[in-house]
C-alpha cells in the first residue's frame, strides 16, 4: 500500500509539472506574439 501511494504522489507530481511546463510554453509563445506586435 506505502509503495502504491508513493507511485500515485509521483505521478500526480509529474502530470502537475508537464501541465506547468506546457502552460508555460502557452504563456511565453503568447508574450512572443504580444512582443511582435508591439516591436512592429
Amino acid at each position: 500500500m506505502r509503495i502504491a501511494g508513493c507511485v500515485k504522489k509521483i505521478l500526480k507530481l509529474f502530470r502537475e509539472r508537464n501541465f506547468f511546463r506546457s502552460q508555460t510554453k502557452k504563456t511565453i509563445l503568447k508574450n512572443k506574439k504580444i512582443l511582435s506586435i508591439f516591436l512592429k
